[in-house]
């Protein structure tokens, strides 16, 4: 879906209805799916998959898009299927079943009240059963419902904005999104401070000359409050493992006010320090930062010697569904197993970082059991130099209505209004 945004031959409009088109599909896919059977006499193959895919980009159109005409939806259906080379025989099934669809009463393509609700929320069996873990009943329901909206543009100001309060600055953003990204956008302050939520279709950031000048930048709410809680401050060492693309590298500086010992922060490739770097030149950040390979930073690195190490690990990114809703068909409960795998591996090798009396912080962006809870528990049962550690004293909200356990927070869309993030806060005993 990222390749919607980065076509270089697509309109604005073109890629609002191509990525309306690609969202809904991954959103709806299993409703879809019993639709499209309703048309076949017998199932499709495997191996036509894009055919698939064809046929429900264009139920979908013809279900909930008003502005596309009937006889385009046929006809662009036909001539996607058309353009996949080894499945060009399926264009006379393709043409019989679309107009067969746009003559359908719309309510005929849309669930009814007696439809189970994973199939009109789009939930994959195992991801229920993982989701059930946490939540029962109704909520477990609202939770999957509100995966499937649409989630805000989410930009938090940086200390380049200076001391301008809330307000002024929101009346920038406004001035500014009317004047360069015409669009029915409705622009509000978020639930944190210095955050402002976005709503509406077609509005990039790159458009924004504040965002270009580093005022602002993009980072969810659940995002932030991961910053927040490594309780970094001025004067401290801090080692982010897996900063790329440096909304929380960039968060932790401003909450140090630019002011560390030493700020370290790393990932595992060139491409992803690429990205780090671009966001930290644009903030103004590169001359604080110290960047490096993870692998060179494990090897090279003194032990001992950091007052707050964050290891936001490589995860499912299943807390992220409302910005990328493909990914619950991408994901299955083995990949879990091994993610989480390797997301024991990191946190232990970063605990060696931590000095005495220092703070080791985990963060995932999902909410499995799996990834979350089980990977604390079994470092904490393995380290015992490490304890559970509550929040720092003094940020600037209330962080209890996160509180997920001793140590322990998570967000949610339908209880917090943003992406479902979890962290861990460890303290490393003060006489090792």
């Amino acid at each position: 879906m990222d390749d919607v945004r980065r076509h270089e031959t697509m309109s604005g409009q073109d890629i609002a209805l191509a990525r309306e088109i690609a969202f809904g599909v991954a959103r709806h896919r299993r409703w879809l799916e019993e639709v499209l059977a309703r048309y076949l006499h017998k199932p499709l193959p495997t191996q036509a998959h894009q055919v698939r895919d064809a046929l429900f980009m264009g139920i979908y159109q013809a279900a909930h898009l008003d502005r596309v005409p009937a006889h385009t939806i046929v006809d662009e259906t036909v001539k996607l299927v058309g353009s996949v080379r080894s499945e060009t025989g399926y264009r006379a099934l393709a043409n019989a079943i679309m107009r067969k669809v746009v003559a359908a009463p719309r309510e005929e393509l849309h669930p009814t009240a007696e439809t189970p609700w994973h199939l009109i929320h789009g939930v994959p069996q195992w991801l229920s059963i993982e989701a059930g873990q946490l939540y029962r009943g109704g909520e477990l329901v609202d939770f999957f419902a509100a995966c499937n909206l649409q989630a805000p543009l989410c930009l938090r100001a940086t200390m380049l904005a200076g001391d301008v309060d809330d307000d002024a600055l929101l009346t920038r953003l406004i001035h500014e999104i009317e004047t360069h990204v015409p669009s029915n956008a409705e622009v509000g302050l978020g639930g944190i401070p210095r955050s402002f939520l976005v709503r509406g279709r077609g509005i990039t950031p790159d458009h924004l000359p504040s965002f270009r000048a580093g005022l602002f930048t993009v980072e969810d709410e659940g995002a932030q409050i991961v910053s927040q809680l490594t309780g970094a401050r001025e004067g401290d060492a801090v080692l982010d493992l897996c900063a790329s693309p440096g909304g929380k590298t960039s968060n932790i500086a401003d909450i140090g006010r630019r002011n560390f010992k030493r700020l370290v922060a790393c990932d595992v490739n060139d491409q992803k320090l690429a990205r780090l770097h671009d966001t930290l030149k644009r903030l103004h950040l590169m001359d604080l930062v110290t960047t490096r390979l993870a692998g060179d930073a494990l090897r090279e690195e003194r032990e001992n010697t950091f007052d707050v190490v964050l290891v936001d690990a490589p995860c499912s990114a299943l807390g992220t569904m409302r910005r990328h809703p493909e990914v619950r068909w991408k994901r299955s409960a083995r990949d879990l197993r091994i993610l989480a795998k390797q997301q024991q591996e990191i946190l232990g090798s970063a605990a060696r970082f931590v000095k005495p009396g220092g703070a080791l912080v985990y963060s995932v962006c999902t909410f499995t059991r799996t990834e979350t809870d089980s990977v604390v528990d079994r470092f904490l049962a393995g380290n015992k130099s490490f304890s559970a550690a509550g929040a720092p004293d003094d940020i600037p909200f209330d962080v209890k209505i996160y509180e997920a356990g001793e140590g322990r927070w998570r967000t949610a869309p339908h209880r917090n209004g943003c992406d479902g993030f979890f962290v861990a806060r460890m303290r490393k005993c003060a006489d090792q």
